[in-house]
């Protein structure tokens, strides 16, 4: 069990011991309970054997961390991950079990907090390639395996390219060209993340600040940042010297969040977005429509851009729930003042479907894949040169 503790330093003490307390007195002697590390404990109980078992005893642990805790004269929230590991075990087994169970946590962290997992004999295998694969990952930078591609920004109504969003990706010598899926989520669970969103800025920052006397005047780069880079005190700093040590002006630079992570700042993530913008620099909200996010809250966020989902796109012909939604986010774009783009456009329907409905922007296969920029002319009239877009 593993707890995700957001709390001054000088009550941690306190909160392991609540916590501890909570535990035992929920699952009393013959239970075995023992701090195993850090913020992580281990429960050894004797329940009947069954997936259904296994499933009431991960949930009733969590249930337990459902209420704040007293760690002195704080009320401290705690989320916790639950890994578990069912059979019959002897004395000879312990460490293996504590492996596993170990494993199984790991597992059930990757899947966000507040879940559990079991562990099962494939885990261990694949616990083994993350390991092997986060240990290349370390190495890469190093080794300047990573390189950025580019994908154009649209402009529907007349086909003109008007920015484009930076995209990591990393070219391994032993495993080709490794998805970004496959590395991204892994460099967020540490601080590689950090480096990695620097380096992608300075030489996102770098190859557009060269392209510019080229480029239109409105052209935008669009850059993604993680939670892990928003929250860092020094954020608003490290962005300024970016842009100062590869010249690029502010104003052609868009930085792209998750509205998940938006949704779950606090009054420091608003106060950080409002310096950004004081930069000259736009903000837009990446992956719009999937966070759940009231009006109400996005009324009192700082931003310029929102970027619809593909999920929307994807079926717009086909379903009119997504065209519902679809038009419901270019009005209230149109309400705060907030210009849009569309992601995952692939077909020339979707394209004009868009335009139709009044968005003015979109990216995605149709108009042209990531590549890199000696592979792109971003500064074309338009995608085929006519400059006469879809109208």
């Amino acid at each position: 069990m593993h707890g995700n503790r957001d709390h001054p330093y000088g009550t941690g003490d306190r909160l392991l011991q609540a916590v501890a307390n909570r535990l035992r007195g929920h699952f009393p002697a013959p239970v075995l309970l023992a701090r195993v590390g850090g913020d992580e404990f281990a429960l050894l109980s004797l329940v009947d054997e069954g997936e259904q078992s296994a499933e009431r005893f991960g949930k009733a642990v969590l249930g337990l961390f459902a209420t704040p805790f007293s760690a002195g004269a704080d009320e401290v929230m705690v989320h916790a991950s639950v890994g578990l590991v069912a059979g019959h075990l002897r004395g000879e087994d312990l460490a293996e079990w504590l492996r596993n169970g170990s494993i199984a946590l790991g597992e059930a962290k990757r899947h966000g907090q507040s879940q559990w997992m079991v562990f099962e004999p494939g885990m261990a295998d694949q616990s083994m390639e993350r390991t092997r694969l986060a240990s290349e990952l370390r190495q890469a930078l190093d080794k300047d395996q990573f390189l950025v591609h580019y994908q154009p920004v649209i402009d529907l109504a007349t086909g003109r390219v008007t920015g484009a969003e930076a995209l990591l990706r990393w070219r391994s010598p032993a495993r080709g060209m490794v998805p970004p899926g496959v590395f991204i989520a892994m460099a967020e669970e540490s601080d590689l993340i950090l480096a990695l969103g620097d380096w992608v800025m300075l030489r996102a920052t770098r190859d557009i600040a060269q392209q510019l006397p080229q480029l239109p005047g409105d052209f935008g780069l669009h850059v993604n940042v993680s939670a892990r880079q928003l929250i860092q005190s020094d954020f608003v700093e490290q962005v300024q010297r970016t842009l100062q040590a590869s010249g690029l002006p502010a104003r052609h630079l868009t930085l792209e969040l998750t509205e998940s992570v938006l949704i779950e700042g606090d009054a420091v993530t608003h106060q950080q977005l409002s310096r950004l913008r004081a930069l000259g620099l736009k903000i837009a909200i990446d992956d719009f429509g999937t966070g759940y996010s009231s009006l109400a809250y996005l009324s009192r966020l700082p931003f310029d851009c929102l970027k619809i989902d593909q999920t929307f796109v994807r079926d717009l012909a086909e379903s009119s729930q997504n065209a519902a939604i679809v038009t419901a986010v270019l009005h209230m774009a149109k309400g705060f003042g907030v210009t849009v783009v569309a992601e995952g456009v692939e077909t020339e329907a979707q394209a004009r479907r868009l335009l139709q409905m009044g968005c003015g922007s979109a990216q995605g296969y149709w108009f042209g894949r990531p590549a890199p920029l000696e592979q792109m002319n971003l500064a074309q009239r338009s995608l085929d040169g006519s400059g006469q877009g879809l109208k």
